[in-house]
């Protein structure tokens, strides 16, 4: 295709035709001429993005950054970083895909914009979500009475418990065993690779962050690029206190360690997109409930107010650092 802004022939017939879903607080949204969209909220908006080469991976990081907010879920807006050699035919299948996310969530995509050009090797996606957190919530006593989806960042102290949901690793592995699959069913049995691929994890947050604000989270955060290692650093700078983590009691799957060790790659650093932290005051009710709805869940450490970040593994301490690369870019190009 010829660089630049996608043309409005390409625009209309393979992107804003495949736009079906529709959303009662979206007033107006994709067309050309837009430059924006507008949507009908009271109380407090919500929004938050995400950047990958894969459309699916983008639109759930997005919408997982969004479900920490405690925010319903309206719309969402597309960015298309396309290289030339992208062809008409793929755009059209981007937006089938995009759609069929929207139409499982129920939001409306709201427009966004496409780029056509030699700078991109490869396609590239940013997808910002957007919610409403008041339609689900009032800072009233009828809404502490239902314990709507709610969170917020309540004072934490010391000895609480952090709670991780899903599995650590989650997304990396499965990438990694769809990508080296050729090479994985040579050192491992086929029927062991193809067990773990059949795994129905949900990589979508938002049923966790629910359960977890109905038992009086104190604050949430997701696990995604940099795996559950970074998100543990992250949440302590969030939170601005320490945590004693046990390394033990990280959730996590047999398949995800042996792929990890096949490819000398750390799993808990490996992208853990899926899995969701909380601070509680006592975790145990929300374990409780996480796993009555088959959802892996543990109280994997304690807030501590030295502000170290430390995961025991045993007798040996390693303390974390920020998070700055993904181990699955040792294994697989792009992702």
């Amino acid at each position: 295709m010829e660089q630049g802004t996608l043309g409005e022939l390409y625009l209309t017939r393979s992107v804003i035709k495949h736009i079906s879903k529709k959303n009662k607080h979206v007033i107006f949204g994709a067309a050309v001429g837009n430059d924006f969209a507008m949507l009908r909220v009271e109380g407090n908006f919500v929004c938050a993005e995400a950047v990958a080469e894969n459309p699916y991976i983008a639109w759930v990081k997005a919408f997982n950054n969004l479900s920490v907010s405690g925010a319903e879920k309206i719309g969402a807006r597309l960015v298309f970083l396309l290289p030339v050699h992208v062809q008409e035919p793929d755009i059209k299948d981007y937006m089938k895909y995009f759609n069929v996310l929207a139409d499982k969530d129920d939001v409306q995509i709201m427009g966004g914009h496409s780029q056509v050009s030699h700078a991109y090797a490869r396609a590239s996606f940013c997808v910002t979500a957007y919610g409403q957190r008041d339609s689900l919530v009032r800072e009233d006593a009828e809404a502490h009475d239902d314990k709507k989806h709610h969170t917020g960042r309540r004072k934490i102290e010391k000895d609480y418990d952090i709670v991780m949901a899903g599995y650590a690793g989650c997304l990396g592995a499965r990438l990694i065993a769809e990508g080296k699959y050729a090479e994985l069913v040579k050192h491992f049995s086929e029927s062991y690779i193809d067990g773990f691929l059949s795994y129905n994890d949900d990589v979508s947050i938002n049923a966790a962050a629910k359960l977890m604000a109905e038992n009086d989270v104190c604050c949430m955060h997701d696990v995604s690029w940099g795996g559950v290692y970074g998100a543990l650093w992250q949440l302590g700078a969030a939170i601005k206190r320490g945590m004693r983590i046990d390394n033990c009691k990280l959730p996590i799957r047999q398949e995800t360690v042996e792929i990890c060790e096949y490819f000398n790659i750390n799993p808990y650093l490996l992208d853990g997109t899926g899995g969701l932290l909380g601070v509680f005051a006592d975790g145990q009710p929300a374990v409780k409930g996480l796993l009555e709805n088959k959802i892996p869940a543990a109280v994997i450490g304690k807030v501590t107010m030295d502000k170290g970040r430390v995961v025991m593994a045993g007798v040996d301490e390693r303390y974390l650092q920020p998070p700055a690369f993904d181990e699955i870019y040792k294994v697989l190009e792009a992702v």
